[in-house]
């Protein structure tokens, strides 16, 4: 029977309504939880917490990142090679998958050995911190298994079939959360919620994947595929451990070299940027999976299409989330936490500034991702991750939180420039620094000096009167960017594939 063609725009549509939903649940769950666990554990054992869940990411370093070969394989090859085949690549996935847990263990106990010298705890803590990277790395592990269930969902456009479960999950594990802070079980008690809500999600999503990939099985193994995807992997892995020290180090690194109280002001601060960061990168992200079918087929021309649709996208929602943040975060810091844990202007500025480059790397980084050749993304990582610890230790000691925020932009600038000229060449044309681009740049300009400066000179103190200047000026920096920085050719393209999308109904 022939199969019915996949609406990518239906299904892009349907992906970002999902991640919107997931993220901003999750978002929100922070927000009221966060307040009880800040109060709950004071801002020292906050800012170990915050560490820990960092800390736990470096087992990725024993991860063979076999679920992220998997993701971009399906994506790539569900048209063009037979079920049997698709079956052996999550085959060798687990395979794989099994293969790394001895490594995760080995690593996790060595860095338990020397939690207290990184988190600078008193003495009396050791033991409460060690049982809680313990929990945290079985969380850890579990999600490891679970994520070859999210990658198929992933890999054949289907992620939009787990839309409301994971929100309603984090739900549950945010009242679980406060509900440990209440009975006073501490970090422990956070540590075992994690735990209970990985669980949860991973057995949800396998039961999703049974239910909606026909072809989901197991086939024989083979050893020429595991090989190859062990090569393929071997990339991804070592990724993996670069990108750990350009995301997921600041906190570490931030405690490590001054305190774990820098550590709570840092995180506090950046989080309103982070989570918009955090919903829009997964938006955008929803609509690679249709790309890697681009890529597989050969559609180049229809690629640069909708690559640039993506950059305009990316570079709107840059505008309105910088222009915001640097206007609001210090009113909404104040209300939410306290104005004494907002670490000034000039920090929320270079945050911003880390949270748009890396929008933009994530967007390149992931075209790189589709093609399955990350070598020289690699390579690029590599001397950003050592710049970033070279500055990190020169600067952070001396500058706290300006100087993690030097070290973090300084790094990524290698791959700023690096990545579009490696997707330039995986695509075959040639990049162009046209008068749009200019136009971009000094639109954004434009609206981030004013909005520094009405920041810096006004303080909400009512939630209601927030919500409402947040929303009235969302409208107007959204609509501003779009028509001062974007061309005219450029919103109609926009428009012509909005207008495309038949809204709740998916017609496949």
């Amino acid at each position: 029977m022939k199969k019915p063609k996949e609406n990518l725009r239906q299904r892009a549509y349907l992906n970002t309504v999902t991640s919107f939903i997931d993220y901003g649940t999750k978002a929100l769950t922070s927000f009221v939880v966060n307040p009880f666990v800040v109060n709950g554990l004071g801002g020292t054992l906050f800012g170990v917490w915050q560490m820990l869940g960092q800390i736990t990411n470096y087992s990725n370093l024993a991860d063979f990142k076999a679920s992220t070969v998997l993701k971009w394989a399906i994506a790539r090859d569900r048209e063009n090679v037979d079920e049997e085949e698709l079956r052996k690549y999550v085959t060798t996935t687990f395979f794989l998958v099994l293969l790394m847990l001895p490594l995760i263990l080995i690593a996790a106990l060595a860095i338990t050995w020397y939690l207290p010298e990184i988190v600078k705890i008193s003495d009396d803590y050791i033991f409460t911190i060690r049982v809680t990277f313990l929990i945290l790395i079985s969380s850890f592990i579990l999600r490891k298994f679970f994520n070859v269930f999210e990658s198929i969902l992933a890999g054949m456009n289907l992620g939009f079939k787990r839309m409301g479960l994971r929100a309603v999950i984090t739900i549950i594990g945010g009242g679980l959360s406060v509900l440990a802070i209440v009975l006073d079980f501490g970090l422990i008690g956070l540590a075992l919620v994690s735990l209970t809500t990985s669980l949860i999600i991973g057995v949800t999503l396998m039961i999703i994947v049974k239910k909606n990939v026909p072809w989901f099985g197991l086939s024989k193994f083979s050893f020429k595929q595991s090989k190859m995807f062990f090569k393929t992997s071997g990339w991804f892995m070592a990724w993996s451990g670069i990108q750990m020290i350009l995301t997921n180090s600041d906190k570490v690194l931030l405690g490590a070299l001054a305190s774990p109280i820098f550590v709570a002001q840092y995180v506090i601060t950046t989080y309103l940027p982070n989570t918009i960061k955090d919903i829009v990168t997964q938006i955008i992200g929803n609509t690679l999976p249709g790309m890697g079918k681009l890529y597989g087929n050969k559609e180049f021309d229809k690629l640069l299409s909708v690559k640039r649709q993506v950059f305009v996208i990316t570079w709107l929602f840059c505008c309105t989330i910088g222009c915001i943040g640097l206007i609001f975060n210090h009113s909404f810091v104040s209300l939410w936490i306290g104005e004494d844990q907002y670490a000034g202007q000039f920090v929320n500025l270079l945050l911003i500034l880390i949270t748009i480059q890396y929008m933009f790397t994530y967007n390149d980084g992931i075209l790189i991702n589709i093609s399955l050749n990350v070598k020289k993304k690699v390579y690029y990582g590599a001397v950003a991750a050592l710049i970033t610890i070279l500055l990190s230790i020169l600067l952070i000691e001396k500058m706290g939180i300006i100087g993690l925020c030097i070290a973090l932009i300084g790094g990524r600038l290698t791959m700023s420039i690096a990545y579009p000229i490696i997707v330039a060449k995986i695509l075959d044309h040639k990049i162009n620094f046209d008068l749009k681009l200019f136009r971009m740049m000094f639109t954004m300009l434009l609206l981030f000096t004013f909005s520094y400066f009405i920041g810096e000179s006004i303080l909400i103190r009512q939630w209601f009167m927030l919500l409402l200047l947040v929303g009235v000026m969302f409208l107007i920096v959204l609509v501003l960017s779009y028509f001062i920085g974007v061309t005219k050719k450029e919103r109609d393209d926009i428009y012509n594939q909005l207008i495309k999308i038949k809204i709740f109904k998916n017609r496949d």
